[in-house]
């Protein structure tokens, strides 16, 4: 049997987690917050190696919206913009071509994981 690769782990870790918690909006939580932490269900999963990834998986939302290429980001090492925006743009722009990316979508991530309000909690 394969080995799962990251996106694997992270969609399956995203669909318990939201089998639990069906009103749940990750787009819109402050997952920094205790008190909302608490509030959640958690059953079946490994607390704090759920909300890592939940969070690497939000930070990563706010760079694109396609789920392709969040899965390529992170099977490919990039958790958050700080990754992204260490590398110059045409070079991220090069490696997301070799991951079917295209460059439209490379530079408009590029341009706001370089932004400095995107790589502060990005």
């Amino acid at each position: 049997m394969s080995e799962k690769t990251s996106s694997q782990i992270l969609e399956q870790v995203i669909g318990a987690f939201s089998s639990n918690n069906p009103d749940f909006s990750l787009a819109g939580t402050n997952l920094y917050k205790r008190s909302k932490l608490n509030s959640l269900n958690w059953d079946g999963l490994d607390q704090q190696e759920a909300l890592k990834k939940l969070k690497m998986y939000q930070r990563l939302m706010k760079l694109s919206d396609d789920k392709f290429v969040i899965q390529s980001l992170v099977d490919n090492g990039f958790e958050s913009a700080q990754h992204i925006a260490a590398m110059t743009e045409d070079s991220f722009v090069n490696y997301a071509s070799a991951l079917n990316i295209s460059e439209e979508t490379s530079r408009g991530i590029y341009k706001i994981a370089s932004t400095p309000k995107s790589c502060n909690g990005l």
